[in-house]
This record gives C-alpha cells, structure tokens and sequence, in this order.
C-alpha cells in the first residue's frame, strides 16, 4: 500500500525535518492534519506531537518498533491520544490486531494483503469495532465490499479501483461510511458521490 494514496500529508523521519521544524509546522497550520509515519521517530517524539490536536501518527508493520513497544506507546497515552494512533494492517497477524483494537487506536486500515480478507472477517471485526475499521478498496471485488457494508465497515475508494457505476452504488449502499480519494475524479462526479452521502477526501 503507498500511503500517500489515502494519507495527504505525511510526514517521515527521512525527509530531513528537525523535531522543531515538524513542531513549527503543525502550530503554523492548525487547521491542515498532518500524519507522521512513526518509523524512525524516537518515540518521545511521537509522544510530544500527539500534544498537536492535528498529528496523527501511522504506524507499519515495516517500523522499527517491537509489538511489545507498539503496545507500551499505546497505553502510554488517554482516549485523547490513541484517537489519533493509525495502523495499517499488512504484516500483522489476527492475534496482534484484535490486540490493539482492545487498546481501543483510532484506526486500522485494511489493505488486500492484510490478515483479513474474507468478508466474514471484515464485518466480524467491523461490528466489534465500529467506527476504527477501514478498508482500502483496491483488490477487492465489488461483491466482497458489498457484503462486508453490511456491517459497520468504512471503505476509501479511489477512482481506478471500480467502474463509476459501481463506485456509485457502492456509495448507495455505505452512504457516510464511503470515503472517495478525490483524486482524479472530475469535479461533477464528486458532487454526485457528495450527494448520495459519501465523504469527499481532497489534497490540500
């Protein structure tokens, strides 16, 4: 998955940034949320920027934390923090996941490698957690994400991953829980989307 694609404004220990210059960045513009990956970043780091009501942090399998570390951070912090702790769920098994959605994170997103494909997982885990479980619709059929809608379950949709008609009736079915990448769409079809209840998500 390339976060880039559903995540706008990322920040990563590799682009050069002191901690000061990040810190500067998110006080200049309060009203732009930006989503730090946590891989590289000193972990007292990541706990100073959650004080930025919009920082969000990602987390990946691919980071150089331990799971064990990855559960002490999460339990360092309130409701407030771990509202804005995200994880992706590639690489990380059944037993981590449930694990981390009972910490109660903000997010996991789902992606077609993850642990859970079958659209019996997906509505199981989308009704024990409502509101923290997403998916990325790429790679899976129309069919998987018609099933899985029946539960909780929201889903991003970019424009490449269906046929506009399907993208429309998806929207029919999730309403508020679909969340189209604007991307590439024209301005008419987002209005539409708008319209029948999804969530449009722009780059700022």
């Amino acid at each position: 998955m390339k976060l880039s694609n559903y995540f706008f404004n990322l920040i990563r220990s590799t682009d050069g940034l002191s901690p000061d210059q990040i810190k500067s960045n998110l006080q200049a513009q309060p009203r732009k949320t930006f989503h730090l990956v946590a891989d590289g970043f000193a972990p007292s780091f990541l706990s100073s920027v959650l004080f930025f009501p919009n920082a969000e942090i990602l987390f990946t399998k691919k980071d150089d934390f331990t799971f064990e570390e990855e559960k002490e951070f999460i339990k360092k912090h309130n409701d407030n923090g771990r509202r804005r702790l995200l994880f992706i769920s590639r690489g990380y098994s059944i037993h981590d996941i449930d694990t981390l959605l009972r910490l109660k994170i903000s997010m996991f997103l789902w992606d077609k490698a993850g642990a859970l494909n079958r659209p019996s997982d997906l509505i199981k885990w989308a009704t024990a957690h409502k509101g923290r479980v997403f998916l990325a619709a790429t790679g899976y059929t129309p069919l998987v994400l018609k099933l899985s809608l029946r539960s909780p379950l929201q889903v991003f949709i970019r424009k490449n991953d269906f046929q506009l008609p399907i993208i429309r009736e998806l929207t029919d079915k999730g309403k508020n829980r679909i969340f189209i990448i604007a991307d590439d769409f024209s301005q008419n079809t987002l209005n539409d989307l708008k319209n029948r209840g999804a969530n449009i998500l722009r780059r700022e």
